[in-house]
């Protein structure tokens, strides 16, 4: 006799063995780089086996007393926590206009507004690096911070008109009653109902910061003391000889800020998708 519950079993132990499959599969990569990263030499232009047969344990102590990793790391920060401030600081009051004020167009707006993700930085970056040099942007972080908060504002605006649209406006004119005024109600009413939409946006501009290449690469081409992890590891690759078991340990290295973001913001981003998925 089929014991009950049977079905919700099997179904649960599918799952789970899907889960650890894409994990797995997610893993794979981060484990070539470890493995990679330990090999001497003489392993890796052998390619004998997966794993080093002889570990080389001292660039886990290399690579931090490396002035030129611990720069790049310093500038990617610099770059990431810039784009994401300006990038909050332009998205908030243009999604809250956006969510609580009808006009003429708003729809078709909105539209292009999503339309412009479709634009690559590589696009338009001979005009991007023609207006900072006329502006005198080269060579500095403001110009890299500025044209990355470009790229991703657009849809930083859209994400955050979702969670201001699904906020009551009775609990504005609560406060409105209250003598708070638009910018106290946005402030002490709205921000804080909107912590999952805030640490979303949050998340996806300092991704986009912390990985950014194309516009680095250009703007600060001149400037290697403030090249980015990102830069600096395209850098690596020499025409004649690449620093693999370096080149390795520095990517690794550079996935831990990301990794240490996500789960301090984990609860939140769970929130903010399931109010999107229910709206």
């Amino acid at each position: 006799m089929r014991r009950p519950g049977f079905h919700l079993d099997a179904w649960r132990f599918t799952l789970y063995g899907a889960a650890l499959i894409v994990a797995g599969i997610c893993l794979f990569p981060y484990l070539v780089m470890v493995s990679t990263a330990l090999k001497p030499d003489a392993e890796l232009a052998g390619a004998q086996s997966w794993l080093p047969t002889a570990p080389n344990w001292s660039i886990f102590v290399d690579i931090w007393t490396d002035e030129t990793v611990l720069r790049g790391l310093r500038n990617s920060l610099i770059i990431a926590f810039g784009v994401t401030f300006l990038t909050l600081a332009c998205a908030i009051p243009a999604a809250y206009a956006l969510a609580r004020h009808r006009f003429p167009l708003r729809d078709g707006f909105m539209t292009v507004v999503l339309v412009t993700q479709m634009l690559s930085p590589i696009v338009v970056i001979v005009p991007l690096f023609q207006t900072a040099t006329d502006l005198g942007l080269l060579g500095g972080f403001p110009g890299v911070i500025l044209a990355s908060s470009a790229f991703i504002l657009p849809f930083s605006i859209w994400l955050l008109t979702g969670f201001f649209s699904a906020i009551s406006t009775e609990l504005e004119e609560a406060a409105t009653l209250d003598a708070c005024g638009r910018l106290a109600t946005l402030w002490h009413v709205i921000l804080p109902l909107s912590l999952p939409g805030l640490a979303a946006t949050a998340v996806y501009s300092f991704l986009f910061g912390w990985n950014e290449f194309v516009i680095s690469l250009t703007f600060l081409s001149a400037v290697p003391e403030k090249w980015p992890v990102t830069v600096g590891v395209f850098s690596s690759i020499g025409q004649w000889d690449i620093g693999w078991q370096a080149l390795m340990m520095t990517a690794l290295i550079s996935t831990l800020p990301v990794l240490l973001l996500f789960s301090f913001v984990q609860k939140y981003l769970d929130r903010g998708f399931a109010t999107l998925i229910g709206r």
